[in-house]
């Protein structure tokens, strides 16, 4: 796959973000080299070297860079760790990103293998159907109906934990519905697929984002959830219960006042 030529600045975030704020000027323009830096190199998210090689990547002094690393540092705007003279700096949201990224392509990865698997035994399955459709073979009718079964009662499962984990208006009848059969089939089969213990895992996520304070987490409809666009947000490696969490993406709330005020509300609220 062809090298990305850049990456998403969120302008909203950059200027929200109540940690980068309290940095210095020559901080952030700092830190906006680095990340390109950690663009260039592969988008992992972290990068390592010492004050000198960083200040060479920030086109900076030395005693510049320190100083910015140490910012960074004091507010946790990014993640700093040392051994010896070797600093890691990490961005969070390149860093989810990259694992979100790693997890899509060991699922792909699984899923070939599977596939290369059943091509070299010829132990090939007949499609994956959903029970609200039929065929006009007697013998496509068994099948369909043997795997509409098990579509439904896998269906079934999590319907039971999204009825557990969803308000009584979100809420499905016990028995799912065709519509959601379908939406099921459409994962099992994508490539790369997503299964069943991940979809069960990314309801349980979802549920951790509505019980947020203040969730700004869509209100969906398991049908809707099942969308390949909407679940994937919830999935493991990917999802991030802070996203959801509306006081994170405040102005008002988090970036007013001195910053002495501002880092006192945000270890109120465990964030520092």
């Amino acid at each position: 796959m062809a090298k990305e030529p850049g990456f998403y600045l969120y302008t909203g975030d950059w200027k929200k973000d109540p940690l980068l704020s309290m940095c210095q000027p020559s901080t952030r323009g700092i830190w906006v080299d680095i990340l390109c830096a950690m663009h260039d190199a592969g988008r992992v998210g972290s990068l390592s070297g010492t004050v000198e090689q960083f200040a060479a990547i920030a086109r900076c002094q030395p005693t510049a860079m320190r100083a910015a690393i140490d910012d960074l540092s004091n507010t946790k705007a990014a993640g700093v760790t040392w051994h010896d003279a070797i600093v890691t700096l990490t961005n969070w949201r390149m860093s989810r990103e990259a694992k979100a990224r790693e997890s899509s392509r060991k699922r792909m990865k699984r899923h070939r293998s599977k596939e290369e698997r059943l091509r070299v035994t010829g132990d090939v399955a007949p499609p994956f159907m959903p029970s609200s459709l039929s065929s006009s073979s007697s013998e496509k009718n068994t099948t369909t109906t043997s795997r509409a079964r098990n579509v439904t009662s896998a269906c079934q499962e999590i319907v039971k934990a999204w009825n557990a984990a969803v308000p009584q208006a979100q809420q499905v009848p016990r028995d799912g519905t065709p519509a959601i059969d379908r939406a099921y089939s459409a994962l099992a089969l994508a490539a790369p697929p997503v299964d069943h213990s991940e979809i069960l895992e990314a309801v349980e996520n979802y549920y951790q984002a509505l019980k947020v304070r203040n969730s700004q987490a869509y209100a969906h409809s398991l049908g809707q959830f099942l969308r390949r666009e909407n679940i994937d947000k919830y999935l493991p490696g990917t999802f991030n219960l802070a996203n959801y969490d509306r006081t994170n993406f405040g102005r008002d709330e988090q970036s007013s006042g001195s910053p002495e005020q501002l880092v006192q509300r945000l270890k109120a609220k465990g964030q520092l």
